[in-house]
């Protein structure tokens, strides 16, 4: 009934601000903007990449998290650039899973950083 929808609702806008707490731990990581549901936008600016770059580098990440960790997260146009995108809809959903998914954002990024090419400061 009603309580049980508001329940969901309410376990869903907390998972929302687990995930932007995640996210803001990690200064490679930006928002498109503060969420007001459960849709957050979000993506890498590594700092070893000009930001020209930084579409190209999302979209790899996204690729690793789906190939490696079997999670997806879409990756659509916002304001003319690739933005991660999370939905945070299925009731199964946990904290834990979503530690994990930054974890392995984390993971990727050691990974990448392995393969940039070093930038000297100007």
């Amino acid at each position: 009934g009603k309580v049980g929808c508001a329940e969901l609702v309410d376990a869903s806008y907390a998972l929302t601000d687990h995930f932007v707490a995640q996210v803001r731990q990690r200064p490679w990581l930006e928002l498109a903007s503060d969420p007001d549901m459960n849709l957050i936008c979000f993506r890498g600016c590594p700092a070893a990449l000009p930001p020209d770059q930084w579409d190209s580098w999302n979209a790899d990440l996204q690729r690793y998290l789906l190939n490696q960790h079997h999670t997806f997260l879409s990756l659509p146009v916002f304001r003319g650039q690739r933005w991660l995108k999370a939905v945070l809809l299925n009731p199964f959903t946990t904290v834990t899973q979503l530690s994990d998914l930054f974890l392995a954002v984390d993971e990727y990024v050691k990974l990448s950083a392995e393969t940039l090419p070093i930038v000297e400061a100007p």
